[in-house]
């Protein structure tokens, strides 16, 4: 996870089988610019302060687990105000 580009550098991508790289995109505003960068390089893009409840929600569909819980986050995903296109990247990253 992080919010700067430099970030995905932090993990050895040869040392993990697996590696979900999560961007927070804080400030669309000021770095909106950053954008196609974010989403060509994280496989999730969490803009303006967004929630935690998306990693949340993505990890309890990996491991199966509180399934009710993430159905009422998934309705939740789908209410976010702001971006169409970010909740539309979210909403992808959660199927």
């Amino acid at each position: 996870m992080g919010d700067i580009l430099e970030d995905l550098t932090m993990v050895r991508h040869k040392d993990h089988d697996v590696v979900l790289k999560i961007g927070f995109l804080n400030n669309l505003e000021k770095v909106g610019h950053l954008l196609g960068d974010f989403k060509n390089n994280f496989d999730l893009v969490i803009a303006n302060d967004g929630s935690l409840h998306t990693i949340t929600y993505l990890l309890e569909s990996i491991f199966n687990t509180s399934k009710s819980e993430s159905a009422v986050f998934e309705q939740q995903l789908r209410q976010i105000k702001g971006s169409a296109l970010l909740r539309e990247v979210a909403l992808e990253a959660c199927k």
